[in-house]
């Protein structure tokens, strides 16, 4: 594993990362390691590992929000 620097953002990124952590951008060369991913992680797996990190910020606050509102349901019963 050696480090190289994306092209788009300029950050320090693995070779055998499918993008960059920083800014998402694919890393060349990364295509056979990326569709590796897909396989092991399953489609909704890689899908959420892409998004974009604010997305994943509201998507979980859903979350822990829907959770809550069932924890207070069942306590007032």
């Amino acid at each position: 594993m050696a480090l190289m620097t994306c092209p788009e953002c300029k950050h320090s990124v693995s070779s055998t990362a499918p993008t960059c952590p920083s800014c998402g951008h694919p890393i060349a060369g990364s295509q056979g390691v990326q569709a590796e991913a897909v396989k092991a992680a399953g489609r909704m797996g890689a899908i959420w590992v892409g998004a974009p990190w604010a997305a994943q910020i509201i998507v979980g606050g859903l979350m822990v929000a829907g959770f809550l509102g069932v924890m207070i349901i069942l306590a007032t019963q």
